[in-house]
């Protein structure tokens, strides 16, 4: 097995974050697709999905809000 410097429980915490999905369903505010996806960043989570979305999930406000995810 290769070596990490990650200590074997986390990584099994890791494996199962990656498995997670949060969905947004037709979110109407850029802000707030940006803020979630800071969010899921600073607790580990890397998988976001836009489903409809009635505002631009890309847009400057959720950009701004996302700042480092």
């Amino acid at each position: 097995m290769p070596e990490t410097s990650e200590p074997a429980a986390h990584r099994g915490a890791s494996a199962a974050r990656s498995a997670v999905r949060f969905v947004l369903v037709e979110p109407r505010i850029e802000g707030n697709v940006g803020g979630a996806a800071r969010a899921l960043k600073n607790l580990g989570f890397t998988r976001l999905v836009v489903v409809a979305p009635r505002c631009d999930p890309r847009g400057d406000d959720a950009r701004r809000m996302a700042h480092d995810a």
